[in-house]
């Protein structure tokens, strides 16, 4: 495997795929991706973020892991806003909170978040002191309310017309020395 320079570190491992159920396996462990196979239609209270949620375990020379999550967010309403949390475990990243929105289009986006291992931890950026089990690398969403409803794993425009056609997400973690 060729190294790439990213932020400083060389990638030791990139794992991850489509939601559809596939199990990955990586230097220190496997996990079972979930088999994404709905749209979720956002409400005003955060769900899991479905497809998004990953157990992992870097190997002990990372650095740093970067999170990414891919997935087609759409409309219902002519502006639709959605708000998303990041969370490893049940500890909410609170520095990585972000809002979504935009008008009658579906635009398939991928949220991002680098995770520092060492020095001290810090819920707030993610920043984890050592990194030695798997962790559960996970996202929230919600609506911003009622006149701005949206939906995720689903188009609303396809082939010149209003047509609802099922987008599959995907996720992905690396691992930095």
């Amino acid at each position: 495997m060729a190294l790439i320079k990213v932020s400083g570190g060389s990638v030791i491992e990139k794992v991850g795929g489509h939601c559809d159920g596939r199990t990955i396996t990586f230097q220190q462990g496997s996990s079972t991706l979930e088999n994404v196979t709905t749209v979720i239609n956002l409400s005003t209270n955060y769900v899991d973020f479905s497809g998004s949620a990953i157990s992992y375990q870097p190997p002990s020379a990372a650095k740093s892991v970067i999170y990414e999550f891919t997935a087609l967010h759409s409309h219902v309403d002519q502006h639709n806003l959605h708000h998303i949390r990041f969370y490893i475990d049940s500890d909410e990243v609170t520095e990585a909170r972000t809002t979504e929105s935009g008008g009658y289009e579906g635009s398939q986006v991928t949220w991002r978040w680098e995770i520092p291992i060492g020095g001290v931890a810090n819920t707030a950026t993610g920043r984890l002191a050592s990194w030695t089990s798997q962790k559960i690398l996970k996202l929230q969403i919600r609506e911003y309310g009622s006149n701005n409803e949206g939906k995720v794993h689903q188009t609303f425009w396809f082939d010149a017309a209003a047509s609802s056609q099922f987008h599959r997400p995907s996720v992905t973690v690396t691992a930095l020395s």
